[in-house]
C-alpha cells in the first residue's frame, strides 16, 4: 500500500500559517485570561508549566519548551519528518506569541 503525497502549494502553506498564527494567539489569550488569572492549571504541557510557575516562578514559556522537546522527539520517531517540522512549526509560534498576550489583554 502505497502512501498518497499530496503537493502543498504556496496558498495552501499561507493558509496554514495564518491559522496556526490565529490559533497560537487565541491559545495564549486563553491561557492568560482563564488559566493563569484564575490560578487554574490546564491539562498537559501548559498545566504542568503553569504549576512550575507557580512553584518556583518559573517562566511558562521556557518551561513548556523544555517539556515539549521529548515528545516532539518520541513524534519524530513515531510519525515523521513532516509533523515533527508542523509541530516546531506550530509550537514556536505559540511561544513567539506568549509575550504578546500580556500587551493584548493587559
Amino acid at each position: 500500500m502505497t502512501g498518497i503525497r499530496q503537493q502543498y502549494t504556496v496558498k495552501d502553506l499561507g493558509i496554514d500559517l495564518l491559522c496556526d498564527i490565529a490559533g497560537a494567539f487565541l491559545f495564549n489569550i486563553g491561557i492568560y485570561n482563564f488559566a493563569v488569572n484564575a490560578e487554574f492549571a490546564p491539562v498537559g504541557v501548559s498545566g504542568i508549566a503553569l504549576i512550575l510557575r507557580y512553584l518556583f516562578g518559573l517562566p511558562m514559556g521556557i518551561v513548556s519548551i523544555l517539556l515539549n522537546i521529548p515528545i516532539l522527539l518520541v513524534s519524530y520517531k513515531l510519525l515523521g519528518r513532516r509533523f515533527l517540522l508542523r509541530s516546531m512549526k506550530s509550537l514556536s509560534l505559540i511561544h513567539i506569541s506568549e509575550p504578546t498576550r500580556r500587551v493584548v489583554i493587559s
